[in-house]
């Protein structure tokens, strides 16, 4: 911030095997920040803690970025310039929270990566003051509860229905969208579970590091959870450095194992012998374009059958039935979000292994 340098900024604490936050900066102003995994429930959570009407739009369809659909919903005329950039704000705001109450973290700084459309510029000092108190409270949270991006379970059942329940139910005000009893029988994110039941989420972080120190309750990353169902291995054919850093970051963060090639010349005898799930491939590079390389991998027995999506900033129908008739499975385009790219690769993940 004081050396005016713009770029994308990651950050993940050192011992917490959670999602990280990527906070987007420029000349010496914050534009907004986001993170790599549960980006849908930190958007969730503050559009009903703000009483917002776009919550019904979330709900009913959600695949952009935060960031993608606060802009859209300004651009259709459903919230003012005003409310856009009160939304930013709060978002950013949640977001420093819990990046300065780490007590440690492992940063990555990308000059070329910046936001598009640039909306907002706020000064830090000006965001900091206002939070100051709960960023000291959640730092008294830890090591307990790392970060609101992690899932809660239960570990001691008794505990959970005679004690925890009870301590939950006192933060409830209103009605709840699930019943108590089965409230994190999937495992939900701080994030969900305040979502799911209209609370405040640093009262409800209080109460779970409560359950967590007493032994009802455990912590699980949402990382290490897609770890242990997973395992799987995604190579990405891209010779952007640019494009390969950001697909690593979002699926290495969800547990998968990612492999990048630069050089397309290289991917059928890697492939061979890594044997992945699914591959992502770029359509512009040199000496081998993504059609023609698509084409050669389905004449191996071994690939014939493999998910391939193109990740391309081609967008015309065109491309997109060459695409098709090279083989191709789907087709993201190029800027993707995060969440985009991650239920997509979930969606071809999961088929592979059923087939498998």
């Amino acid at each position: 911030m004081r050396r005016q340098i713009s770029g994308r900024l990651v950050i993940r604490g050192v011992k917490e095997d959670t999602a990280a936050w990527v906070v987007h900066a420029g000349q010496g102003e914050l534009h907004f920040i986001t993170s790599t995994l549960g980006d849908r429930s930190r958007l969730k959570y503050i559009l009903q803690r703000t009483r917002s009407r776009l919550l019904g739009q979330v709900k009913n369809g959600y695949t952009s970025s935060a960031y993608e659909f606060l802009h859209r919903s300004h651009e259709t005329g459903q919230i003012t310039q005003n409310q856009l950039s009160t939304f930013l704000r709060l978002f950013s705001q949640e977001a420093l929270i819990h990046i300065l109450s780490m007590p440690q973290a492992a940063i990555q700084f990308d000059r070329e990566i910046q936001l598009d459309p640039l909306t907002a510029a706020m000064p830090l000092k000006e965001l900091i003051a206002p939070i100051a108190s709960q960023i000291a409270a959640w730092q008294k949270l830890r090591p307990e509860i790392a970060s609101p991006l992690q899932h809660l379970q239960v570990l001691d059942r008794n505990g959970f229905e005679q004690q925890w329940m009870h301590e939950l139910g006192s933060l409830v005000t209103e009605p709840p969208r699930v019943s108590l009893t089965n409230v994190l029988e999937d495992r939900p994110s701080l994030y969900q579970l305040a979502y799911r039941l209209k609370v405040d989420l640093l009262q409800l972080a209080k109460i779970s590091a409560q359950g967590v120190e007493s032994g009802i309750l455990g912590t699980v990353s949402q990382s290490r959870e897609a770890t242990e169902t997973s395992k799987q291995t995604v190579i990405c054919i891209d010779d952007s450095v640019t494009v390969q850093r950001n697909v690593k970051l979002i699926l290495e963060a969800a547990g998968y194992r990612v492999l990048g090639l630069t050089n397309p010349l290289q991917a059928l005898s890697s492939l061979a012998k890594e044997k992945p799930s699914l591959i992502l491939m770029d359509i512009s590079m040199p000496n081998l374009d993504g059609y023609e390389l698509c084409r050669l991998l389905r004449q191996s027995a071994l690939l014939k059958e493999m998910p391939i999506v193109m990740l391309t900033g081609r967008d015309g129908f065109i491309d997109k039935v060459r695409a098709k008739v090279a083989g191709a499975t789907d087709y993201i385009t190029k800027p993707f979000d995060a969440q985009t790219l991650m239920d997509t690769v979930a969606q071809y993940t999961q088929v592979a292994e059923v087939s498998q």
